[in-house]
């Protein structure tokens, strides 16, 4: 497993037949726009984790090329944006051979007049028969000038496949707020829980003392 802060990564990885690697990202002190390539080849498997939960506006555009035979690919992430950011993850996934195998779920919050935006597209490819897809995006807004858009895509040329995309966004559940600030929490401690609770999976990915500075850098951020 190799963890990294994303200004530090290389924007093209090409990952050898048969190996392994799961790559945790953090966002901790900003970046600008930044684009990944990642190329799988045959049995490989690539996990991508990204921690993001510090400043900064732009985009950040991740795109695997599953290049032979059972490659395997899959994106764990969660955002926030506050104040007046402009943030938006795409992750693209295109599947070129057969047997392949990809998930790609992103979480999201947006505080204050910011605007988080998950995309993205999953493709087969005509003869990459017994692949399986899933892209998922949600985002919760806290606010009234809270935007967040979840747009995942599929384009499929092959009909022997599993694909399947969602999306959701919405405002943050009144009814949960009221019932927190009854019991004697201030709405923006009820909040701060409520982000807590909802970034936490991806910090599973995390090893103890880098928990700590995500979790340092998300209560910066509520």
């Amino acid at each position: 497993m190799v963890k990294e802060d994303l200004e530090n990564v290389n924007l093209t990885m090409d990952l050898p037949a048969g190996e392994a690697r799961s790559l945790s990202l953090t966002s901790l002190n900003g970046f600008s726009s930044r684009k990944i390539t990642l190329n799988l080849r045959r049995n490989s498997v690539f996990v991508l984790n990204f921690a993001d939960f510090c400043a900064w506006e732009g985009e950040l555009i991740v795109e695997a090329n599953l290049l032979e035979e059972d490659a395997e690919f899959t994106v764990h992430c969660a955002s926030i944006t506050n104040v007046n950011e402009k943030k938006r993850i795409q992750v693209n996934v295109n599947h070129l051979a057969p047997r392949g195998k990809s998930l790609v779920s992103c979480y999201g919050i947006s505080l204050g007049k910011s605007l988080l935006r998950f995309d993205g597209c999953s493709y087969i490819k005509h003869g990459a028969v017994s692949c399986s897809t899933r892209q998922e995006a949600k985002a919760i807004l806290f606010d009234e000038e809270s935007q967040g858009f979840c747009s995942p895509a599929l384009k499929i040329d092959e009909n022997e496949v599993v694909a399947s995309h969602a999306a959701s966004v919405g405002r943050v559940n009144d009814d949960h707020l009221f019932y927190m600030t009854s019991r004697g929490l201030k709405k923006d401690e009820a909040k701060r829980l409520i982000t807590m609770g909802y970034t936490h999976p991806v910090l599973a990915y995390y090893e103890e003392r880098e928990v700590e500075a995500l979790l340092k850098a998300l209560e910066e951020r509520v």
